[in-house]
């Protein structure tokens, strides 16, 4: 593919396919810049979904994304995504058996937001084991759920308000877990709670959300409190803006 061969709406499109088809325009930092500036109001809307953008843009909006300084950073990035799939990869050094074959099984995989089935930390950690096969060339396959309806989103309410709801205000959320059968005034003198205090800081998109929930597993995996049961975890949800709304009503 050269620059002259993107000079038509219909050639920048399977080229711009070829780019959201593959994952790596997540971390190709030249590649989500090609598709906002095909309408990044609408980009954000669609949480960075390439595929989903280019749907619904007719060939008259990428005749006016093309000129020729656009059609070469769609070459460059398109050579980017080849040279990831091109030389031995770590893997083939090793000569191993080529019958080898990992299945990995996951109910999410967060590898990139504009694919929304994970929900939170165990989610982007398959993801990230996803990436780091494929940059070792490791043969693995990922065996997830078929979500029909599309993945559903979680929220607790408290206070006449959703996380979901507060978090796209960007609003600063404490969410305390605690320890629901311990009674500190029957308790043994020697005796602890369980509890486990944990800062969740909403964004306002779902990348800024993941991007706390992978810094929170980071800092607390060499100090895991010990698990709840779902019947014995208590929850207090803290938010100024959550009780400045309740105050309002």
């Amino acid at each position: 593919m050269t620059i002259d061969s993107i000079d038509s709406p219909a050639a920048l499109r399977a080229a711009l396919d070829s780019i959201a088809g593959n994952l790596s325009f997540s971390w190709i930092p030249a590649a989500p810049g090609l598709f906002a500036e095909l309408g990044a109001e609408r980009f954000a809307a669609l949480d960075h979904n390439p595929t989903a953008l280019l749907a619904e843009l007719d060939d008259d909006a990428l005749a006016r994304a093309l000129t020729p300084e656009y059609a070469a950073r769609v070459l460059r990035v398109v050579a980017a995504a080849a040279a990831e799939l091109e030389g031995p990869s770590w893997w083939e050094h090793r000569s191993e058996d080529d019958r080898f074959c990992v299945a990995y099984f996951s109910c999410e995989f967060g590898l990139d937001e504009s694919l929304p089935i994970y929900s939170g930390g165990l989610g982007v950690l398959s993801g990230d084991h996803l990436k780091s096969a494929h940059e070792l060339g490791v043969p693995l396959v990922a065996v997830g759920l078929l979500y029909r309806e599309g993945y559903f989103r979680q929220s607790l309410d408290e206070m006449c308000m959703s996380l979901n709801e507060l978090s796209q205000e960007g609003a600063a959320i404490e969410v305390t877990f605690y320890d629901a059968e311990f009674d500190e005034e029957e308790a043994e003198a020697d005796a602890e709670s369980r509890d486990a205090f944990v800062m969740l800081f909403g964004g306002p998109t779902p990348a800024a959300i993941m991007q706390v929930q992978r810094d929170l597993l980071v800092q607390d995996v060499g100090n895991m409190p010990i698990p709840f049961m779902g019947d014995e975890m208590g929850a207090q949800l803290i938010s100024d803006m959550a009780v400045e709304r309740k105050a309002q009503k």
